[in-house]
Parts: C-alpha cells; sequence; structure tokens
C-alpha cells in the first residue's frame, strides 16, 4: 500500500515540527527555573520523603525506559492519538538527552552505580581521572598496597596544585573513601558537589600543618582562591600516617569521617554541581583505595 505524502501529510509534520519547539521550549524553562529548587526545598524539609522520592527517579530515568517512551509517543503522534499531550512527552524526553549528554553526566544514577580505583597503573588514571591543574603520577613507594597516586606540587605552586576530577561518576549524593599519606605539612581536599565551569564546590579537608585542623570548606566565590570555612574541627592529621577518609554527602547534609570516626557535618549543603575530585596543597600526598558508592 502506497503512502499518500499530500499537503496535508507535510502541514501536520510541520505544525508537529512547530509544537515540539514550542514545547521543548515551555518544559525547558519549567525544568531550569521550576524543578531543581522545587526539588531542593523537599530535600530541605521532607528528607525522608525526598529519599522515595529518589528511588522513583532511579527507575524512571533509567535510558531504556526513555527510549522506550520516545518511540511509542512518536507512534502516538503519527496515528493522531493525544496528538498535543505526545508532543510535549516527545520533547522532554529530547531534552533530556540533550542535557544529559552536553553535561556529561547521569542526572539520577542508579543507587548500584559505583567506582573503584587502586592507582596500578597510570594509563588508569589518564583514562579514569580529568587533570585539572599539575599532574598526576604514580607512587611506587608508598600504597595500601604499592603503587599509589601521587599528588605532587605543581610547579609552578598553584592553589590546587594537581587537581583530578572523576569522570565516571557525576552525582549529587554518595559516598566517598580512600586511603590518604600526607607528606611534612601537606594537606589533602576531598571536593564533592562540584560545578567544574564555574569553580564552586565543597571539600573536606585532612591537614598536616601546624595550628590548623581537619573540617568541612565551601568554595562559592567562582574562579580564584576563595575557599572558607564552612564547619572545622578540633582533630588533625599527622603526617607521616595512612589514614582512611570517608565523606557522604547529599542535598539533606554531608559528613566527613577519618578512620571511622566523624570529623565534621553541616546540613542542606548547596548543590553547586555534580563532580567529585581531590586534590592537594602546600606538600605532596599519597591516595590509594579510592572508592565512590551511590547513597
Amino acid at each position: 500500500m502506497a503512502l499518500n505524502l499530500d499537503n496535508s501529510f507535510w502541514n501536520n509534520a510541520f505544525a508537529n515540527a512547530v509544537g515540539t519547539i514550542i514545547a521543548a521550549s515551555i518544559t525547558g524553562a519549567f525544568g531550569f527555573f521550576l524543578f531543581d529548587p522545587l526539588r531542593q526545598w523537599v530535600y530541605k524539609n521532607n528528607p525522608r520523603f525526598a529519599r522515595i522520592l529518589l528511588k522513583i527517579l532511579d527507575f524512571i530515568y533509567q535510558p531504556v525506559l526513555w527510549i522506550s517512551a520516545f518511540f511509542i509517543f512518536q507512534a502516538m503522534i503519527f496515528f493522531n492519538i493525544y496528538r498535543y499531550w505526545s508532543v510535549i512527552a516527545t520533547s522532554v524526553i529530547l531534552l533530556r538527552f540533550y542535557f544529559s549528554s552536553k553535561s556529561e553526566v547521569k542526572t539520577y544514577p542508579s543507587r548500584s552505580s559505583q567506582f573503584s580505583d587502586g592507582f596500578h597503573k597510570l594509563t588508569d588514571i589518564n583514562k579514569n581521572w580529568e587533570m585539572i591543574t599539575g599532574k598526576a603520577s604514580l607512587d611506587e613507594d608508598k600504597g595500601n598496597p604499592r603503587p599509589s597516586l601521587h599528588l605532587t606540587v605543581a610547579d609552578p605552586p598553584q592553589a590546587t596544585n594537581t587537581f583530578l576530577i572523576l569522570k565516571e561518576i557525576a552525582t549529587e549524593r554518595g559516598v566517598i573513601e580512600c586511603d590518604f599519606f600526607l607528606d611534612q605539612g601537606a594537606l589533602l581536599n576531598i571536593v564533592f558537589m562540584c560545578d567544574k565551569a564555574g569553580h564552586n564546590w565543597h571539600m573536606a579537608r585532612y591537614d598536616s600543618r601546624g595550628g590548623t585542623t581537619d573540617g568541612l570548606l565551601i568554595k562559592d566565590g567562582g574562579k580564584g582562591n576563595n575557599w572558607r570555612f564552612n564547619n572545622m574541627s578540633t582533630a588533625r592529621s599527622s603526617a607521616g600516617s595512612w589514614y582512611r577518609a570517608k565523606i557522604e554527602f547529599s542535598s539533606e547534609r554531608a559528613r566527613m569521617f577519618k578512620n571511622g570516626e566523624l570529623v565534621a557535618e553541616v546540613t542542606n549543603p548547596k548543590i553547586f554541581g555534580k563532580h567529585i575530585g581531590l586534590f592537594n596543597e602546600c606538600a605532596n600526598v599519597s591516595v590509594d583505595n579510592f572508592k565512590y558508592s551511590a547513597l
């Protein structure tokens, strides 16, 4: 049976295209201006409901489900079944995939999402991590077991020295763990909720300098060395010893641990972005057995 591609067909196709553009603009504006502030408000005021909401979003944001829905709604448009609502639904799906690919993130990663790196090969470091500043290497003399990631002082020195951002995971909540070893006078910053482009983030600092302590800091002033204390503890890390760091973070609260003991916490941290990473200051730091897991 031959298809009748008359003027009516092309008029309908053009109308669908225009409708898709208009609906995409409307839904995009809603998502940008209303949805994200509303979601953060829910997390702040009702964490229990927020966790239930996250489980639902874990399911509905699966790519296979969205691809299937896309073709179903396309068929409904073709056969003129709830065409108006199908156009809006298709627009939402296209926007979702566009923004996800644009920012190269998983908007709501599965709770089974995890990543680990034992830093055995330099090629794996280059594959898994993006170097923002400095140059990472392998420390063949230290590790649990050896080797480990070596964060060195940049030449010339920079505020972030060797700064690495994890490529595989982008999320607003999760658990970060790693072993670390501080050289004399060094400190390690573990970064989370990071807006890489805007240069804003939260960070858990483990500090071996005299007169300073471990704690949580915030950087919200854009590009430059403008981080400030958020909640500092009375604990201090010592140079020359291995520690196990753990950071739990979400829009409800962020907590940092050292060797299983709570060091500091803050509630309702502002979500700047979805990247996580680490960098050293003042002296060299060795890191091993890095792990991210969903919260």
